[in-house]
């Protein structure tokens, strides 16, 4: 955990290591949501058409309602989980 101050435009400075930690890098879109324990900052997943690319090569073909619908619930999972932190 690091202490990040807070500038005039409400701005903050993800510390590096956990930028570096979590993948982060510069134009990267984060999450940011209250928690029960304060302000959880996630990454995102991005465009999830972008997440989609190559999945059309399995062999077993879904609807693409099913596969943004698995790809919501996983990303809803993952925010569940990190607010339970």
């Amino acid at each position: 955990m690091g202490k990040v101050k807070v500038s005039q435009k409400g701005q903050v400075v993800i510390p590096k290591s956990l930028r570096d930690k979590f993948g982060i890098k510069e134009g990267d879109e984060v999450l940011v949501e209250e928690s029960k324990k304060g302000i959880l900052v996630m990454k995102t997943e991005g465009n999830p058409l972008k997440a989609m690319v190559g999945l059309f090569e399995r062999k077993t073909i879904r609807s693409s309602v099913d596969l943004v619908h698995d790809i919501r619930k996983e990303s809803e999972a993952r925010v569940k989980e990190a607010k339970s932190r």
